[in-house]
């Protein structure tokens, strides 16, 4: 796939420099069933990012297709988080991947964390929280995002297309 043209979308969204974005990590493995870490190797990075900006291994795999999450500096210690993709639809798999970026701002920054819970095998779906439900040999474990309820402003000055 690296032998197909790099696309690249950017977010808006932006962060400062020592700011955590812990829970982005967490909101995409959720989100994609695709979702992975890429390792590369270093002979590879002028390929994955251009010079100055940095990548990292979040990572989501669409059939022929993947991106992967980025940032370039905007400012002083403020980057914009992006994706690059390769693949015959490395616009769509980028573009979807910016939007979850973009949710996570809206509605998950700042916000609480996700919630783990373990239920017993034979729980049925209509009684499971609505989240990621991860099916195991003795029991199936969820993973769901409680409302966030502080009005906390985080990521309301992070987007300039937000409306407040």
């Amino acid at each position: 796939m690296l032998d197909t043209q790099r696309t690249e979308v950017w977010s808006g969204v932006t962060i400062a420099g020592g700011e955590s974005f812990e829970t982005l990590q967490f909101w995409l493995a959720t989100t994609f069933p695709g979702f992975c870490r890429l390792a590369a190797d270093t002979d590879q990075y002028s390929c994955l990012v251009d010079p100055g900006n940095q990548w990292y291994d979040l990572t989501t795999i669409n059939g022929d297709s993947f991106a992967y999450l980025v940032t370039r500096k905007v400012g002083p210690r403020t980057a914009e988080f992006g994706v690059h993709a390769f693949g015959p639809h490395a616009l769509t798999a980028a573009e979807t991947m910016v939007e979850q970026v973009r949710v996570w701002d809206r509605n998950r920054r700042g916000g609480p964390g996700p919630d783990f819970a373990v239920w017993p095998k034979d729980t049925p779906d209509e009684r499971l929280p609505e989240g990621l439900v991860i099916d195991k040999r003795h029991t199936r474990v969820t993973i769901c995002w409680p409302a966030a309820t502080t009005a906390t402003g985080q990521g309301a000055s992070h987007s300039p297309e937000r409306e407040e």
